[in-house]
């Protein structure tokens, strides 16, 4: 490397261009002198197993504007076009959705009789608790 550095603090003058190739022919010449040889085998690329994606239960409970529980209820977790991620209510207005992925979503709830929701859902690691209202839909 000695030689390089006297060789550019005399060149100090030149064009840019012309450092420029003096700096590349100087590697070039460091590089096939260094072995002459070339590896052509390939390099053995470090394995990364996949990750599986943290998963958590969402608990949902329906309830009407009274403050009871709908039975029957369909909630559907959903990013864009995927395939929801579904449970039905039972008696008292409950439902756990299993293993849905942490990350941003839309819930669709709909019964019969009622207005469906839609609303966004952000899944996170620990507890999820929902609590949808349907309205009537005549109103009632």
């Amino acid at each position: 490397m000695k030689d390089y550095w006297k060789d550019l603090s005399l060149r100090e003058a030149w064009s840019k261009r012309e450092r420029f190739n003096f700096i590349l022919n100087y590697f070039d010449e460091k590089l096939e002198s260094s072995n002459g040889e070339t590896n052509d085998e390939p390099v053995d690329e470090p394995t990364v197993e996949p990750v599986e994606p943290v998963t958590v239960n969402v608990s949902v409970h329906v309830k009407d504007s009274e403050d009871n529980g709908i039975n029957g209820a369909l909630v559907e977790i959903y990013q864009d076009n995927n395939d929801p991620y579904t449970g039905n209510t039972g008696s008292a207005g409950g439902c756990t959705v299993r293993n849905v992925p942490i990350g941003n979503y839309s819930i669709r709830v709909s019964a019969e009789d009622y207005i469906t929701s839609i609303d966004e859902l952000v899944v996170i690691e620990g507890e999820n608790n929902v609590e949808i209202i349907l309205e009537l839909e005549n109103g009632a």
